[in-house]
């Protein structure tokens, strides 16, 4: 009885684990961009704190490269983020509500020209081609109430694979885990323009950006 019992407990602990998994918080995202379900993408997605994180590493990175992270370049640091910061995290926070709102991560969103958009950036950039293809979890890494996946992306027409590194955290005494910061979107960028899809691969693939 008393093993059966501790089976039991086992299977509980086990679906609990699942159902309140970082994992969890990306299905849900992509069910969120698929349904353009904006509330629903803010309860598994910080949007303050993604476009917070994403300002400063910006503002942070080439600052830090030259003057490193103590001293003047603590200085700088601060007081860019200071006088600029609040109205970039505004802003980007306006974008990323208005692209989930109107599906500009799906693929029936139009293609418009004249408009730079988060559709047309993605296009440009080359990413409308990669497909998700599923969790590195050798990479995966939960530390308390913070944790890091790996998302791999791969390109039909060449098998390249980008991995995109996202960060969740986890309020105390909460249970959803919030994607808070995308931790590699420079190096996305900088392996997107020095690898392009070959000549043959024009036409996009379903962008299946998240499990889904």
């Amino acid at each position: 009885m008393k093993k059966i019992l501790f089976l039991l407990v086992l299977i509980l602990l086990a679906r609990v684990a699942v159902v309140f998994s970082p994992e969890l918080s990306i299905f849900r995202l992509s069910s969120a961009i698929r349904h353009r379900d904006v509330q629903l993408f803010e309860k598994y997605a910080d949007v303050h704190s993604v476009a917070q994180n994403l300002v400063h590493d910006q503002i942070a990175g080439p600052i830090t490269g030259v003057f490193g992270s103590d001293g003047v370049g603590g200085w700088l640091t601060n007081g860019i983020n200071n006088a600029v910061g609040p109205a970039l995290v505004t802003g980007l926070e306006k974008e990323i509500r208005s692209a989930v709102f109107d599906g500009a991560f799906n693929p029936d969103h139009p293609d418009d020209n004249s408009l730079v958009t988060v559709y047309r950036f993605q296009k440009e950039l080359g990413f409308d081609q990669f497909a998700y293809s599923g969790m590195k979890y050798g990479d995966r890494q939960v530390l308390g109430e913070k944790a890091q996946l790996s998302l791999s992306y791969v390109r039909a027409a060449d098998g390249y694979e980008l991995v995109v590194k996202v960060e969740l955290i986890k309020a105390p005494g909460e249970y959803i885990w919030k994607v808070s910061r995308i931790l590699n979107p420079e190096l996305v960028m900088e392996e997107l323009r020095n690898h392009p899809a070959p000549a043959s691969a024009a036409t996009a693939v379903a962008p299946t950006y998240l499990p889904g």
